[in-house]
């Protein structure tokens, strides 16, 4: 059983980080580095720079708006490492800050790059393909440049309002492309540029602008991921099925901060329990399970007090700690207190203003300083006993091992 605790707030307004999707993925850019400068400091709005990044239905989402920003450029190939393969597939969240024309809008008022990768040979950058959206919003298109000047190799058009969430996706070998909108192929193609190995070194690929931080996306963008092969139809269905409801919800509301904040007052009111420590929606959804659970935590000064519910007398629980969760990598390995058997109230020192707390069973129930596996062993003479009562039948004996 997981909880979180911020003493200072609620939560915050992006939504948790979720671990990554179970796929064949080359690599994965989630844009959540302000979770990982701030956590140390707590989370708070004037930490972050807005203007780069911003609240997103799945941590942080990377913001691209106006005349010129600094680039994001992700160089094609690194130390033993591809970040983009000459043939695979290059998939994106992308939420406009815009309505097409079509949509009763104006659209981006200019051509708003999405993605570019470009050759950089010397004192020239070419651009080898890029995926733009119209400046009247009305078209999603693939161009590059050639020797007679700028091509299409793919369009489709599109009817977008603002801030909602698209997922784009470009799947591409030496013999066709097809342009995913959502989890529909919207155009497909046998002409689009495959870079040689040979040119790999020269090669970037840039997020949400030109090179040169002009032409901006004028939006959103969020889980860019590559992939080695090209994507099948049924895994783009599969993920966008599992994935929409999430960013149709987007960001954290105000609304929804107010509805959760008298949510758990309320419920902190017929526990008769100290409002001080406040619970992030992760810990309201595993208050309750069918085992043990805690009880909303008290924090006093520097240091929190946790009452574990539902537990099994003859069990010791131990409680952990880690400072952030980023994705399913996490290892809660801090532990903050000890149990001896039977015990159900610990007292932590509070590391940071925002922490995750686990309860787990301790690996030493009868407290002798033996852990449970070799209290059991019965050919390890010199390690302790482990006690073990019978309840059924009721007349059952009690057994030490």
């Amino acid at each position: 059983m997981l909880l979180a605790i911020q003493p200072l707030q609620i939560f915050a307004k992006p939504r948790p980080p979720a671990p990554p999707w179970p796929e064949t993925e080359l690599q994965r850019w989630s844009f959540d580095e302000p979770l990982s400068s701030t956590s140390a400091k707590g989370l708070t709005t004037s930490a972050i720079d807005t203007s780069t990044w911003q609240e997103s239905w799945i941590g942080y989402a990377l913001a691209r708006a106006g005349n010129t920003v600094n680039p994001y450029v992700i160089p094609m190939f690194t130390t033993n490492k591809w970040n983009f393969t000459p043939e695979g597939s290059i998939r994106l969240w992308y939420s406009p800050n815009w309505s097409s024309h079509s949509a009763s809008g104006n659209g981006p008022g200019h051509v708003a790059k999405l993605l570019e990768v470009s050759l950089n040979a010397g004192k020239k950058v070419v651009v080898a393909w890029d995926l733009h959206v119209s400046p009247n919003g009305d078209s999603l298109v693939i161009s590059g440049d050639t020797d007679n000047g700028s091509v299409d190799y793919l369009a489709t058009k599109i009817a977008w309002t603002a801030d909602k969430w698209h997922l784009v996706t470009l799947s591409y070998t030496t013999n066709q492309a097809v342009l995913y909108v959502d989890d529909k192929p919207v155009a497909s193609g046998e002409d689009f540029p495959v870079l040689p190995l040979a040119m790999t070194g020269m090669a970037s690929l840039t997020i949400g602008s030109a090179h040169g931080g002009r032409q901006t996306g004028e939006g959103l963008f969020d889980e860019l991921t590559t992939f080695p092969q090209p994507t099948g139809d049924w895994e783009l269905n599969f993920y966008y099925a599992s994935t929409r409801q999430a960013a149709d919800l987007g960001p954290v509301t105000p609304a929804e901060e107010v509805a959760a904040e008298l949510q758990v007052n309320t419920h902190m009111r017929t526990m008769q329990m100290s409002p001080l420590a406040l619970m992030s929606p992760m810990a309201q959804s595993a208050l309750y399970t069918n085992g043990f659970y805690f009880l909303t935590p008290i924090v006093q000064g520097t240091n929190i007090s946790f009452t574990l519910v539902n537990t099994d007398t003859n069990k010791s629980y131990d409680i952990y700690f880690v400072p952030a969760l980023f994705n399913s990598n996490n290892v809660f390995s801090i532990i903050a207190a000890h149990g001896s058997q039977g015990q159900t109230n610990f007292t932590a020192s509070i590391n940071g203003s925002v922490g995750f707390y686990r309860a787990t069973e301790g690996t030493d129930w009868d407290g002798d300083g033996v852990v449970n596996w070799e209290d059991s062993d019965p050919y390890r003479s010199a390690y302790g006993r482990l006690q073990v009562i019978i309840y059924s039948p009721l007349s059952g004996a009690i057994i030490n091992n």
